[in-house]
């Protein structure tokens, strides 16, 4: 039986899971990648590379072996990575609204060329780190939350590594044939339905089996519709 391994998207730590875990059928790790919570770390340094290794360590440390990766947002350049060096070990990957940059590329080459500059206004960099405006976070990321669940994500919003958007990904290693879903968010405001369209085109470039499942939440359903989350975890 795999677990499920739960990766945060960017300005985000474990905490963003911590309602979905509840509600899950088998063992989940949700990780802190490098620059916060159990892992602290200057965000200029801290890069692709590390952050996979720091995912591995944690799954060794929680003694899986077989395992379901999980992610939101730029979490997949940090999926990526994972899965290929887990190999065989891994029983699918499920990616709830994020970008696909395919092998060589990074994050903000892989969306559509007219998104491609809007993307670039809205990053905003101070150094090594990356931030965004609480008033951006409402729009792209809160659309869909109640007063309750906006201050839960809003108050834990944190800094990033500017190197998540700007690092090219591999999937070497990643088998064909693992199973891949997208659940493309039917409310996200940071990546549009038709975004997210392009984004499962470059999916089924990376593996054979592609899994489109359509989820009634904005951009961070961990927080605004958890039931949902789960619901398409555990019927893998």
């Amino acid at each position: 039986m795999h677990s499920f391994v739960l990766i945060h998207g960017g300005h985000q730590g474990s905490w963003f899971w911590e309602r979905v875990e509840p509600l899950l059928d088998r063992p989940s790790l949700a990780v802190d990648l490098p620059g916060r919570g159990r892992h602290p770390a200057d965000l200029a340094e801290v890069g692709i590379e590390r952050a996979v290794a720091s995912v591995l360590g944690d799954i060794e440390e929680a003694g899986f072996d077989r395992v379901v990766l999980a992610g939101n947002s730029i979490a997949s350049v940090t999926m990526a990575g994972v899965a290929g060096a887990l190999g065989d070990r891994v029983d699918g990957l499920v990616f709830f609204g994020t970008p696909i940059a395919l092998e060589g590329q990074t994050v903000m080459e892989c969306f559509p060329d007219e998104v491609k500059q809007l993307a670039a206004q809205r990053l905003r960099t101070d150094g090594g780190s990356t931030t965004t405006s609480d008033e951006d976070r409402r729009l792209m990321n809160c659309n869909d939350m109640d007063e309750e669940q906006t201050r839960f994500a809003l108050g834990r919003a944190c800094a990033d590594s500017h190197r998540f958007f700007t690092e090219p990904i591999s999937w070497k290693g990643l088998s064909p044939d693992v199973p891949l879903v997208y659940a493309r968010l039917l409310l996200d405001n940071a990546l549009r339905t038709h975004i997210q369209d392009h984004m499962i085109g470059n999916l089924r470039q990376v593996g054979d089996h592609v899994e489109v499942i359509d989820v009634e939440a904005g951009h961070c359903p961990m927080v605004s519709n958890p039931a949902a989350v789960a619901a398409v975890l555990n019927a893998r």
